[in-house]
């Protein structure tokens, strides 16, 4: 009895020696480990050439995954490539601003599918919001503002290329107002990025940056070119047209703009990959993706 007693206990040890290894062996295929930088669209796009020797410059053995690689390449080594500047931002009031807040902290009351910022209001489902709602948003806005963050504010001339889609649109081809919420760099997300980012000799940056958005001249809301769809228009899912997404395509995912010799680039958290506003075809020669 003592030995088949024995023989199950090994029996369950091996059991949940081999759960152990798949669930490592698990892990490893769903977060890939850090390895050398690869460049699969880009090459000979000065740009890009460029970019990838900045990226290996840096060693990257002290970081467990190749998740935190990427991270690390966007919050320290790509902020302070000599190559790149950042757009000459102007600060705004934020309390100067508050409609604009209004209608950005407004889209987490709303459904999941219709959480986006250039929905039209027409096309909403919901019901107009409560005035616990409205004054839920209000103390948000104030909140955002006694934290110390603000807005800052770039215009970017329309982009040549896009003229003709804009005209056909019977859209105006005045420049691109792009605002971005912004903070200091607390100590908190600094050491937190510094322990993520062992071997890596850079300090994150003295500004941290928010989400981008494309808004109207009147600075309350947003730009009306990236709201245009291909009719039928209807409350759910709509289309929006080759114009209007060549525009929403530069300030989704959490997109960041870098000048390199003077033309925009945007940058996303999906990988260190970048395109540039500055040539006709949006993901030909000009799109740049190291992973």
């Amino acid at each position: 009895m003592e030995y088949l007693s024995f023989k199950k206990k090994l029996s369950v040890s091996f059991i949940a020696m081999l759960l152990a290894a798949s669930s490592v062996q698990a892990k490893q295929i769903l977060e890939p480990q850090v390895g050398p930088w690869v460049q699969f669209t880009g090459k000979g796009y000065q740009f890009c050439d460029a970019l990838l020797k900045e990226l290996k410059r840096f060693d990257y053995s002290h970081l467990a995954l190749r998740a935190d690689q990427q991270r690390c390449a966007i919050d320290l080594v790509i902020p302070h490539f000599n190559q790149l500047k950042e757009p000459p931002w102007q600060t705004l009031n934020p309390e100067q601003y508050r409609p604009l807040l209004r209608r950005i902290f407004t889209e987490g009351f709303y459904p999941p599918f219709e959480r986006n910022f250039y929905q039209p209001d027409v096309l909403r489902t919901r019901a107009p919001l409560t005035r616990e709602q409205e004054e839920k948003i209000e103390r948000k806005i104030d909140s955002f503002i006694a934290k110390g963050r603000y807005l800052r504010m770039w215009k970017m001339p329309f982009p040549s290329w896009l003229e003709k889609s804009a005209r056909n649109q019977n859209m105006p081809v005045t420049p691109l107002i792009f605002i971005q919420i912004a903070q200091f760099t607390g100590k908190g997300y600094a050491d937190f990025i510094a322990s993520r980012c062992k071997g890596i000799p850079l300090s994150p940056s003295k500004i941290t940056s928010g989400l981008l958005y494309l808004v109207n001249e009147s600075l309350d809301g947003p730009d009306p070119r990236v709201m245009i769809f291909i009719p039928p228009v209807r409350r759910g899912r709509n289309q929006r047209t080759y114009f209007s997404s060549m525009l929403w395509k530069m300030v989704w995912l959490q997109n960041k703009i870098y000048l390199y010799r003077g033309i925009p680039h945007f940058t996303s958290d999906w990988g260190t990959s970048f395109i540039s506003s500055g040539k006709r075809e949006w993901l030909n020669e000009n799109y740049c993706e190291i992973n």
